[in-house]
């Protein structure tokens, strides 16, 4: 059997979501709940090299609530691709940096700590095939 949440289900989760975090937690914490065809669908357009040379990194930037569009231009006419690559979805960045040999030449530790990478959620390679894995287990 399959579960087709209706939009008014996914507020529902949303409201909790944010309940939950604003209870819990004395600070405030940014989030953003993606579906899982949402989800799926950005992961079926990751890019060849992202998760291929392990010898790089391999991050999925998930934009959360706060992310502003504008930043998906401003990074592509920005990153360079001397040690980055980037490919931008609705919902996440796929990013590939150099690892230990030259990460602070890549683009991606400059932008550590910054308000765009503050309104992301960086997982790696590993953390975001697994979460498909799951998402895909459960259809």
């Amino acid at each position: 059997m399959t579960i087709r949440p209706s939009a008014e289900t996914f507020a529902q989760c949303e409201r909790l979501v944010q309940t939950l975090l604003t209870t819990e937690f004395d600070f405030p914490i940014d989030f953003r709940l993606i579906s899982r065809p949402e989800f799926l669908a950005d992961l079926a357009l990751a890019p060849d090299w992202w998760g291929a040379d392990p010898t790089l990194r391999h991050n999925a930037l998930f934009k959360l609530n706060t992310y502003e569009p504008s930043n998906d231009s401003w990074l592509t006419e920005h990153v360079t691709s001397d040690y980055d690559r980037i490919l931008i979805t609705p919902n996440l960045i796929f990013w590939t940096s150099t690892l230990k040999v030259h990460f602070s030449r890549s683009f991606y530790s400059k932008i550590l700590g910054t308000p765009l990478y503050r309104q992301t959620s960086a997982r790696n390679f590993n953390t975001t095939t697994k979460l498909k894995k799951i998402l895909e287990e459960f259809s």
